[in-house]
């Protein structure tokens, strides 16, 4: 090799390395707001701003523990807050383990976390749905699992299951085959609590990483409950993947989002790998309304973790304008 090309490729590998060592020493910490397609404002509703996402990334924090994890006391005390002391939680679990005698066989997929009296709202009703855990090694596997399949939404009502006839399909979806899997296995419990503890008012699905599953989580609700529901209704994710293909076969992800009056809004690091999974498979495609892009000097290269988004939202002052 050419001594002035190695010498090239050295100075600048080490350009390199210095700039990420040091750049937080001489920039301080930005968050970066671009709004992409800012069409909350053509129907009446503002872009969430830096105050919403702080709570909604405490609760998607929050969202990772059951009573039984040592770090439930201090996430709850987080959740009350920045949601008042007020706050009822109510939690939705996987595979029926809501039986469970022993609390610790049972698995939690998210909770309902209702708050009254807010500055903005006078009720408020957030779905978060949890992230992948460590030990979860069916989980993991999942996430692993991106092959596209085409999942049907149709309305389930008490009448078609007495009569046995099938209600017409709503729309067809291409969607991340392991993602569907994981609602799957919380869909039943979801929907009875859905029915039970969400009585009107401002509505919002939020989640960390798998947490993604609350789109589908959302869409599902829209189909079976379309007369109860609020319109709109705000998705919020934190560092998660892309869960929708666009493929020939089914309806358009973002038309079927507009259609149904969902937004959705993606908060992501700059540095954060996971949001650009599944890798080398193109026609995966993120559905969101705005984008929320954080930039802070680097701790690690990889800035997935629930607790990196909570604590750059908890340091940065509160009731700033995006």
């Amino acid at each position: 090799m050419n001594k002035y090309l190695l010498y090239f490729l050295i100075r600048l590998s080490l350009t390199i390395t210095l700039r990420l060592q040091f750049s937080g020493w001489v920039n301080p910490r930005v968050c970066r707001f671009i709004h992409s397609r800012n069409i909350y404002l053509q129907h009446g509703v503002s872009n969430p701003t830096t105050d919403d996402i702080r709570r909604y990334v405490v609760a998607s924090q929050f969202a990772y523990f059951n009573k039984e994890d040592p770090s439930f006391e201090c996430s709850l005390n987080d959740l009350k807050k920045n949601y008042g002391e007020e706050v009822v939680y109510t939690p939705f679990f996987k595979d029926g383990t809501e039986k469970e005698t022993d609390v610790k066989r049972q698995i939690i997929a998210g909770y309902f976390i209702q708050a009254n009296d807010l500055k903005r709202h006078s009720t408020e009703t957030v779905v978060a749905f949890r992230g992948t855990k460590r030990m979860h090694l069916d989980e993991w596997k999942n996430n692993m699992d991106s092959i596209p399949v085409l999942r049907h939404f149709i309305k389930d009502s008490d009448e078609g299951k007495e009569t046995g006839k099938k209600h017409p399909v709503c729309f067809s979806l291409w969607v991340h085959r392991g993602i569907t899997k994981e609602y799957d296995r919380c869909r039943i419990d979801f929907l009875k609590k859905m029915k039970q503890v969400y009585k009107g008012g401002e509505l919002v699905f939020v989640g960390h990483s798998k947490g993604i599953v609350s789109q589908l989580g959302a869409l599902d609700f829209v189909v079976q409950f379309t007369p109860n529901r609020c319109f709109p209704i705000h998705m919020i994710s934190f560092g998660s993947y892309k869960v929708f293909a666009d493929l020939p076969g089914g309806d358009n992800p973002r038309e079927i989002f507009k259609k149904m009056g969902l937004y959705c809004s993606r908060v992501n690091f700059l540095r954060d790998p996971v949001v650009n999974y599944p890798f080398f498979r193109s026609y995966y495609r993120h559905v969101f309304d705005t984008g929320v892009y954080l930039k802070q000097p680097p701790n690690s290269l990889l800035e997935h973790s629930i607790f990196n988004y909570k604590r750059f939202f908890m340091d940065i002052p509160p009731y700033t304008q995006p």
